[in-house]
């Protein structure tokens, strides 16, 4: 076994700053799919130690140092690590837990944090249009670039032909393959970040304007899209440009109708087409009232009203009157107001970007 490793210092890029120190980036090359009758050749990491950035590779030179390598591998490993892997869940760490049991290690894969950029892009699908979602379909569609031009199943052969003539430009094809993986899964996660900010609704609302029939709300996220988000749908027009946004929609006016919870406290009066509390239907005479349904327990109200998402959080919407157009429709609207506050519309505005996942 040999070992390659260096500092990351000379990458210049701020948001590395905001990656937590825990974190380990790693991915494996192997001689095949089937963990039982293949070993892994090589194993590259981007760690975190002494205040920088480190990247560091652990290659199997002569075909039978798998055990040290992993060894190795784990010591890097602390209680509290996160790994960070591209589709790892469904290959890496089951593979590596198998040579694991082989060897008998005590260190589990399963026992740390493990963060998928696999999947975490996978639920991004809908709004990045992705043609594929292989590791380096993102990265062009991020516009990284890598030097590696071949295939981990290209790969074996050349790890092969090196084990028989310890060629240093075959070396140097499985080492590039392997740090351009590492390097990109950085890259791709310093990519993710900031759909990870608007996940979790990081908005800033800059300002709200409103005209006869549209609702414009201008708002800043905390990091800079890699690539600007333009969405249009149903009269909503959503757009991101590196930090900077606008949110569109279109004011409903109509007449809704607010149905009221505790329907069995009511009457309906089907004149007036309208439900009144039975504290007051008690004046009110037999022949023109009957007991509230369910569906006829409601109050009418013409207005301005905002549609919300399913995925507005819920408990934020209780303290809010509620209406719709019929007691079964699913769409649920708010009335419009002026004195809507700030945090409602970064809600408002996160509900739907989640709407489009």
């Amino acid at each position: 076994m040999f070992i390659v490793k260096k500092e990351l210092s000379y990458i210049e890029n701020k948001t590395l700053s905001l990656i937590p120190s825990n974190y380990i980036f790693f991915d494996i090359e192997t001689t095949g799919l089937k963990k039982e009758t293949t070993l892994v050749y090589l194993i590259g990491c981007i760690y975190f130690k002494d205040n920088t950035w480190n990247f560091i590779q652990f290659f199997n030179d002569d075909g039978n140092s798998e055990e040290e390598i992993i060894h190795n591998f784990f010591s890097l490993l602390y209680s509290d690590t996160c790994l960070v892997h591209y589709n790892g869940i469904r290959f890496d760490v089951p593979y590596i837990d198998y040579k694991r049991k082989l060897y008998k290690f005590k260190t589990n894969l399963y026992n740390f944090s493990q963060l998928d950029l696999y999947y975490k892009f996978s639920k991004l699908k809908n709004i990045l249009m992705l043609d594929g979602r292989k590791q380096k379909d993102l990265e062009r569609f991020f516009g990284l670039s890598r030097k590696d031009q071949l295939s981990g199943g290209e790969l074996i052969h050349v790890y092969q032909s090196y084990l028989k003539t310890q060629n240093q430009k075959l070396l140097s094809l499985l080492l590039l393959h392997n740090e351009d993986d590492i390097l990109g899964l950085l890259s791709l996660l310093i990519c993710f970040l900031p759909y990870s900010k608007l996940n979790n609704g990081k908005f800033t609302i800059k300002n709200l304007t409103k005209t006869t029939d549209t609702l414009t709300v201008f708002f800043s996220i905390p990091l800079a899209l890699p690539r600007e988000f333009r969405k249009k749908k149903e009269g909503i027009y959503f757009k991101i440009e590196k930090k900077s946004g606008i949110f569109s929609l279109p004011i409903l006016r109509q007449e809704l109708k607010f149905f009221y919870p505790n329907y069995r406290d009511y009457y309906y009066l089907p004149a007036e087409d309208y439900a009144i509390h039975k504290s007051i239907a008690q004046f009110v005479e037999k022949d023109y009232r009957k007991k509230a349904t369910a569906k006829t327990c409601y109050q009418k109200k013409e207005g301005e009203f905002l549609p919300i998402c399913k995925t507005f959080p819920k408990e934020s919407l209780a303290p809010l009157e509620q209406f719709r157009t019929e007691y079964s429709d699913k769409q649920i609207y708010i009335e419009y107001k002026k004195e809507l506050p700030v945090d409602f519309w970064k809600l408002y505005i996160n509900s739907y970007y989640l709407s489009l996942l």
